[in-house]
């Protein structure tokens, strides 16, 4: 996937006040009309607000350097080299490090678990695991991608009830895990054991 939409909303946030406010205030409002893909609009509704601040100013720090460099005439071999470098640098320099990413689609994952859920007690008066999901036609699989693939993802159904968790496979001591209940809010459950 490539993050050329991810870098341009990030760019007109970071030289685009009103935008910026619009994105930290209501972010479904200020991408509604953007072109991005489903993973693209994931990451960027689920990163934590503070997160999507670094993102942004790294955008525009990144802005800025290529500005200096285009107007210092410095497009020579360093230039060059640095060219080269940008693409490794750049993911990280976004903030969009693959950890970011699999937590971003891990969110977004059980905020669909929520979504179909809600849908589930509306048809059938009480809540259901993601196989009395999928039964009702409602898919809700974990994304086959290498993002979800760092979690396991359990529902639990208790009376009127549910709780849908994403817990991460690997570096669990280090890495968040995420809860989802009826109130549709996902939160972060604290590495375990640190």
């Amino acid at each position: 996937m490539g993050d050329e939409n991810i870098r341009a909303i990030l760019k007109r946030a970071a030289g685009n006040t009103a935008y910026l406010h619009a994105l930290l205030t209501d972010r479904e409002a200020a991408l509604r009309d953007m072109t991005l893909e489903p993973q693209e609009r994931a990451i960027l509704l689920a990163v934590p607000e503070d997160q999507l601040k670094r993102m942004v100013e790294q955008a525009r720090k990144r802005t800025l350097l290529q500005s200096c460099l285009v107007k210092a005439g410095c497009v020579t071999a360093a230039a060059a080299a640095l060219g080269v470098a940008i693409p490794s640098f750049h993911r990280t320099s976004m903030g969009i490090t693959p950890e970011v990413r699999e937590e971003a689609m891990a969110r977004y994952f059980l905020e669909t678990v929520a979504v179909y859920e809600r849908e589930y007690k509306r048809k059938c008066g009480h809540y259901g695991s993601l196989e009395d999901l999928k039964k009702q036609g409602l898919e809700c699989s974990p994304p086959d991608d290498p993002y979800t693939a760092k979690y396991s993802f359990e529902v639990t159904v208790q009376g009127d009830t549910f709780t849908a968790t994403a817990h991460r496979k690997e570096r669990p001591k280090t890495r968040s895990s995420f809860i989802v209940g009826q109130d549709g809010e996902v939160k972060e459950l604290p590495p375990e054991d640190k």
